[in-house]
C-alpha cells in the first residue's frame, strides 16, 4: 500500500514472508506484504510472525531481558494505529511501570452472559463447518546433533517459564 508507513520502511530481513523493525522499546514483527488486519493475514504468515518473535525473544533473553509482552492490536477499536498488521515485542524489566496498560473494568453479570453466548455460538459455527484436511508432511529422522540442539533449545525455553 502506497500510504502505509510499514510498507515504506526498508526491510532487509532474509525471510520472504516477514520482517522485523527495531523500535525504542523493543521490536515489531510485520508481514512483508501489505495486510491491514489479522483476519486478512495468511496462516503461514501468522505462523512465521510468531516463530520469528520466539527466535528474537530467545536472543533477547540470552542477553539479559527479564520479560516481554507480545501485543497485536487488531483494529482501530483495539488500539491499532498503523494500517498494517504488527506484532509488537515490548521489552520488560522489573518495576518498569508499564502495567497496567489498560484499567480492567467489571462487567455486569448479564453483559458477561451475553458475551459468553455470542462466543459459544461463534465457536459452534466454526466447529460445525467443513473440516479442511491438510496434507501430511513426512519428516526425516533427526540426527544426534539435531536432537542435541533441539534439547538445548528446549532447556533454554523452559528456564524462563513462570
Amino acid at each position: 500500500m502506497v500510504d502505509c508507513p510499514v510498507c515504506l520502511t526498508k526491510k532487509e530481513d532474509e525471510d520472504k514472508l516477514i520482517a522485523t523493525i527495531k523500535t525504542e522499546d523493543g521490536m515489531v514483527v510485520v508481514p512483508k506484504e501489505h495486510v491491514a488486519i489479522l483476519e486478512q493475514t495468511p496462516d503461514e504468515v501468522v505462523g512465521a510472525m510468531f516463530a520469528k518473535a520466539n527466535i528474537v525473544l530467545l536472543q533477547m533473553f540470552e542477553k539479559g531481558l527479564q520479560g516481554a509482552n507480545l501485543i497485536l492490536n487488531n483494529g482501530v477499536t483495539a488500539g491499532q494505529t498503523l494500517p498494517h498488521v504488527a506484532l509488537q515485542l515490548v521489552e520488560r524489566s522489573e518495576n518498569d511501570g508499564l502495567f497496567p496498560l489498560w484499567q480492567p473494568k467489571q462487567l455486569p453479570e448479564d453483559a458477561m452472559n451475553q458475551i459468553q453466548e455470542k462466543m459459544t455460538e461463534a465457536i459452534q459455527a466454526v466447529d460445525s463447518g467443513p473440516v479442511e484436511e491438510k496434507p501430511k508432511v513426512e519428516s526425516k529422522p533427526k540426527s544426534k546433533d539435531e536432537e542435541k540442539k533441539e534439547n538445548a533449545f528446549m532447556r533454554r525455553v523452559f528456564r524462563r517459564v513462570p
